[in-house]
């Protein structure tokens, strides 16, 4: 039995029997040198990667994606204040106006 067919297995046991779907990205990626590890490597989180064997990121990290979302909320609830407060002043200049019907001259 070949390794990737006990890979599959292995999937299927710890994924309570769904079958492994990824296959095509495993032969697009199998020659790639991140990927075409001379050894093993333990799974298990390393504080700064395996550099060693793949070396530095060569592409610098995304910004961080709250900055983005922070600033979207922003300018989202300052146009949710400038509708409320163009709505205020509406009601008042209604207000005004019929106060000005209901008593000329004296506003």
């Amino acid at each position: 039995m070949g390794v990737l067919n006990l890979a599959k297995k292995a999937f299927k046991d710890e994924f309570n029997g769904r079958a492994f779907t990824q296959e095509g990205s495993c032969e697009v990626l199998r020659n790639y040198p991140k990927w075409d590890a001379p050894e093993a490597v333990p799974s298990a989180p390393v504080e700064g990667g395996h550099t060693e064997l793949f070396g530095e990121d060569s592409r610098p990290h995304p910004p961080r994606a709250h900055s983005m979302t922070t600033e979207f909320r922003l300018k989202q609830k300052l146009a949710q204040e400038k509708d409320r407060a163009v709505i205020k002043f509406e009601e008042l200049m209604g207000c005004h106006k019929k106060m000005q019907r209901t008593n000329p001259g004296k506003i």
